[in-house]
């Protein structure tokens, strides 16, 4: 008879990483094309999901992050932040600023490190993206284009004008995603959790890049 101690080490049994990812984010897989994976920067440790083993034989723990549904701006005003989800929300059918995950693709590292931790980020399920090709990301894209000083004093009506032209002339679309993980520029990815591996070196990086493809 099993004791609860041998249930739970049964339970916890590592998982080959490339049958993991084929089931827990096969869309990933096929959208990314092998391109390569998101990054992202947390102040906080996702809860434990499950253990991976990778093609090496090294065991790594995979966290389940949720994505917030009423993301709040930190740095950015907050009357281009509701403009823009409202813009995004009517173009793509995506709140990109205040229902998705902001990630970058693997080539950007060294641009996120001083945000916080780094993680392998994997969408878990169905996702859905948003990026822009003239745009590192929307406070640098602003901050370029005063946009905070171009409405000031503005109605919301007359701000809402000058941020909706700004937006249109920043190309953000949600396809080409191979293309926006080359980029070093900033995704935001809308789904309901983050599959998340803390980058602990680049070895790590490269098998769970080579796992995905």
């Amino acid at each position: 008879m099993r004791t609860f101690k041998q249930f739970l080490g049964e339970a916890e049994a590592p998982q080959d990483a490339r049958a993991f990812f084929e089931k827990e984010s096969h869309p990933f897989i096929e959208k990314a094309d092998g391109a390569g994976v998101f990054l992202r920067a947390l102040k906080h440790e996702p809860t434990h999901y499950a253990t991976i083993t990778l093609p090496s034989g090294r065991e790594v723990s995979v966290g389940r992050d949720p994505v917030s549904k009423d993301r709040k701006p930190v740095d950015l005003d907050s009357r281009i932040h509701t403009v823009t989800d409202e813009w995004m929300d009517w173009k793509f059918g995506i709140r990109g600023r205040s229902q998705t995950a902001f990630v970058v693709g693997d080539a950007a590292i060294r641009q996120i490190q001083h945000y916080g931790q780094v993680y392998i980020a994997v969408p878990q399920g169905e996702f859905k993206f948003l990026w822009s090709s003239e745009s590192a990301d929307l406070l640098a894209y602003a901050n370029a284009n005063d946009l905070d000083e171009r409405i000031e004093g503005k109605s919301d009506e007359e701000a809402g004008t000058i941020i909706r032209s700004d937006l249109n002339r920043a190309n953000y679309r949600a396809i080409q995603l191979p293309r926006a993980i080359r980029s070093w520029n900033e995704i935001m990815v809308e789904c309901d959790h983050m599959l998340m591996i803390k980058m602990e070196d680049e070895d790590m990086l490269k098998e769970i890049k080579a796992v995905l493809k």
